[in-house]
């Protein structure tokens, strides 16, 4: 229990129709896996689907860790502005200020991938719509203005 209290945690977050569902999907799909059509159905332990409700997920996390021992970054927010996170990660962490050179900040993408069908856009943005509301409350922020 005394452990617990002295942990700092960094959990980052990404825009959940895009990366868990569609991006993990296609990664884990590249690899050639049989199990990943069964799995993508919710049937298995990977269900990059579900994976993406992170409100459940945080809830469970604040039950063990308080939130002010909690850091929460977004992916979104590391591309447009990957000083200005560094530099509240850092103090989050209680780390002394390191001045980052411009060519360190670079985000790159590891490949492309073919663009989400519209359809399916459209029903993960159903999907989440409601998870995204309830993880607005429980973070007590707001949310990327992309995942909306």
């Amino acid at each position: 229990d005394a452990c617990v209290k002295n942990v700092r945690i960094l959990r980052g977050a990404s825009d959940p129709a895009k990366f868990d569902a569609y991006v993990r999907y296609d990664t884990v799909a590249s690899h050639h896996v049989d199990i990943v059509g069964e799995r993508w159905k919710g049937g298995g332990p990977l269900d990059v689907v579900r994976d993406g409700a992170y409100a459940s997920q945080f809830m469970q996390l604040y039950e063990f860790v308080d939130r002010s021992r909690v850091h929460v970054l977004f992916f979104e927010d590391l591309i447009k502005n990957p000083a200005g996170v560094l530099d509240k990660l850092q103090s989050a962490l209680g780390l002394p200020s390191f001045e980052f050179a411009p060519r360190d900040l670079v985000v790159t993408k590891s490949r492309s991938r073919p663009p989400m069908l519209t359809e399916t856009r459209a029903f993960l943005r159903a999907f989440y719509a409601p998870s995204l509301v309830s993880l607005r409350r429980v973070l007590q922020r707001d949310l990327p203005e992309a995942w909306m």
